[in-house]
C-alpha cells in the first residue's frame, strides 16, 4: 500500500457510494419510463430518454472512474475485489456502513442492466416485426427462407425441398 489509509478515504469512499446508489436510482426510473414509452411507441418521450440515459450513464461512469482512481491511490488493484479489500482496511465501524452502501449499489447496479437488458429485447423484437413487415411490402408477401450455395450466395427457396436437393 503506498499510503496508509486515513478517515478521509472512508468519507471519500462513503459519498462514492452514496453518489453511485443515487446515480443508478436515477437511471433505473429512466429505464422504467424508456420501457413504457417502447411499449406506448412514444418517439419523442424515447428521444428525451435516451439522452438523459447518456447523460446519466456519463455520470455513473465519472463515479467509477473516480472509485478506481481511489483504489489507486490506496495501491491496490482495480479488480472489484479491490472495492472490498478496500473496506476490509477500514476501522470496523466504518466497514459496516460501506458494506452495506457497496452491496447496495451493486445491487442498484444489477437491476439496472437487467432492466436494460429487457429494454433491448424489446427494441430487438420490434425491429424484428418492422422488418419482416417490410420484407412483406417489398417482395409483395411473406419472405422466403434461402439456403446458401457453396460460393457463399444467397439461393432462395420457394415451399419445401427435400435434403437432397438442398
Amino acid at each position: 500500500m503506498t499510503q496508509s489509509l486515513s478517515p478521509q478515504t472512508a468519507k471519500e469512499m462513503h459519498t462514492l457510494f452514496s453518489e453511485g446508489i443515487a446515480l443508478s436510482g436515477q437511471l433505473e426510473h429512466t429505464l422504467d419510463n424508456e420501457r413504457k414509452a417502447l411499449e406506448d411507441q412514444d418517439r419523442l418521450q424515447l428521444k428525451i430518454l435516451s439522452e438523459l440515459k447518456n447523460n446519466q450513464l456519463d455520470r455513473l461512469s465519472s463515479n467509477d472512474v473516480a472509485l478506481t482512481d481511489l483504489l489507486q491511490r490506496t495501491g491496490i488493484e482495480k479488480k472489484s475485489i479491490g472495492i472490498d479489500t478496500l473496506i476490509s482496511l477500514m476501522p470496523i465501524k466504518q466497514q459496516t456502513k460501506l458494506v452495506k452502501l457497496w452491496h447496495e449499489h451493486k445491487l442498484k447496479l444489477k437491476a439496472c442492466q437487467n432492466k436494460n437488458v429487457i429494454n433491448g429485447r424489446i427494441i430487438e423484437r420490434s425491429r424484428s416485426v418492422v422488418n419482416h413487415l417490410l420484407n412483406i411490402v417489398n417482395s409483395g408477401g411473406a419472405p422466403q427462407s434461402s439456403l446458401y450455395e457453396a460460393n457463399g450466395k444467397s439461393n432462395a427457396q420457394e415451399g419445401s425441398r427435400t435434403i437432397a436437393k438442398a
